[in-house]
């Protein structure tokens, strides 16, 4: 592994490098709680998510789904609503994700 030869973006960098609809979201995935944390250029939140275990059978079953050609709405909307639809509510045109686990 190389070390980071920069340092870390602050949050206020980060905030001023961020369009008006434009969202950051980092996912971290935890035993007990995962959270999100949403970044726009108007501040920072922080949401709640399921456990780890949840988010990766959640996405386990997608990705089953999918590579088996089946109809995968079912899977995709359950993804969904455990990740995409707790920023919903933020206004944004463009999603910039950092992952985390099994995402």
């Amino acid at each position: 592994m190389q070390k980071l030869l920069r340092q870390p973006v602050t949050l206020a960098a980060l905030k001023w490098l961020l369009g008006p609809d434009q969202l950051l979201v980092e996912y971290v995935l935890d035993r007990q709680a995962s959270y999100a944390l949403e970044v726009s250029n108007r501040g920072m939140r922080v949401h709640q998510l399921p456990p780890r275990k949840r988010i990766a059978a959640l996405t386990r079953n997608y990705l089953i789904a999918v590579k088996a050609g089946r109809d995968s709405r079912a899977q995709a909307q359950a993804l969904y609503s455990a990740l995409i639809a707790p920023l919903a509510a933020s206004g944004w045109n463009s999603l910039i994700i950092v992952p985390d686990g099994s995402l």
